[in-house]
């Protein structure tokens, strides 16, 4: 019970909003994009090879305004936009017929966004990429490649920031694809015979991070990072409580450490870190044993998702 409580929670949630690979994404990827011209919001026409004149790199953000992950996201990517709009050019077009740009103008002013907006004329470019899922997030690289393509909505303003980072900068010399986000922190998991697992998604690894334990103990580090606030905490769907990060941080490792029992009997933790916010920066799956990680896996088949797990290492 605790197992079922646990994944379809969690678990499900992350799979139903979070990231999954756009089913076009292997023709697509490391691709020249189409360009476009599409008319915004604000009576201005955006041309992809036009902002990539200007800028280092394209995020493309297909949705639609039925979408509650959609809205969810669009916060987050204004805020990343605005501290990145020197060297990023956003466009966020909707695939939904009946988004007119009046519609879509007080759309953006419902939820007080500031980034060009427009419409993806018969979904020309969802049918591209074959984004059968939105949000879908597109990135063009500075030369003019598809080096990103994920669908669902990413979980704050550091995921988008992370992403962008990963295109900028002078050492980015050739196009890189991108398959999973960077990881928000640095992280380890320690303990008997722990090792690193992950979720398979339409063969594709997911980015859920995922441990296997042997034993009954398993200790959690995860590294500070400048954008930590006082206020953050670690919460843990097993035991239904949360633990301030300043409260286990150790000055000796320079870490958030946490002590933690792993549960049996095919049953799973998942630890999650949140800003005072609400805003989600990391995501861990801890089990114990193989038995475990079937079980995870046996839970997300039996609400319909193909997925398998396998270890990383």
């Amino acid at each position: 019970m605790m197992l079922k409580k646990c994944l379809i929670f969690a678990l499900l949630l992350a799979l139903c909003l979070g990231l999954t690979p756009a089913r076009g994404e292997q023709e697509a990827l490391g691709n020249p994009f189409p360009d476009f011209t599409v008319e915004t919001t604000d009576g201005e026409t955006f041309t992809l090879s036009e902002a990539l004149k200007e800028k280092q790199a394209v995020l493309i953000n297909l949705w639609a305004s039925w979408c509650p992950p959609c809205r969810n996201e669009f916060p987050y990517l204004d805020e990343a936009w605005a501290q990145r709009a020197d060297k990023v050019a956003v466009i966020a077009l909707s695939i939904e017929k009946d988004d007119t740009l009046d519609a879509i103008a007080d759309f953006k002013k419902e939820l007080g966004l500031s980034l060009p907006m427009g419409r993806d004329e018969e979904a020309a470019l969802a049918a591209y990429v074959e984004a059968y899922y939105i949000p879908t997030t597109v990135v063009v690289d500075r030369f003019g490649n598809a080096c990103f393509l994920q669908s669902g909505d990413l979980p704050g303003t550091d995921a988008f920031l992370r992403l962008m980072d990963y295109f900028l900068g002078e050492d980015y010399t050739e196009s890189r694809v991108l398959r999973e986000l960077p990881p928000a922190r640095d992280w380890q998991v320690t303990g008997d015979g722990v090792r690193e697992a992950g979720l398979i998604y339409q063969g594709q690894w997911q980015e859920d991070l995922m441990f296997v334990a042997q034993g009954e103990k398993a200790t959690l580090r995860f590294a500070s990072t400048a954008g930590d606030a006082s206020g953050d905490f670690l919460y843990n769907e097993y035991l239904g409580n949360f633990t301030l990060l300043e409260d286990i941080y150790s000055p000796d490792e320079g870490a958030y450490v946490y002590e933690t029992e792993v549960p049996g009997e095919g049953d799973c933790i998942v630890f999650r870190i949140f800003t005072p916010e609400g805003e989600q920066t990391l995501y861990l799956i801890l089990t114990r044993g193989e038995e475990g990680a079937d079980g995870v896996v046996q839970q997300l088949k039996d609400a319909g998702y193909t997925m398998e797990w396998a270890y990383r290492d």
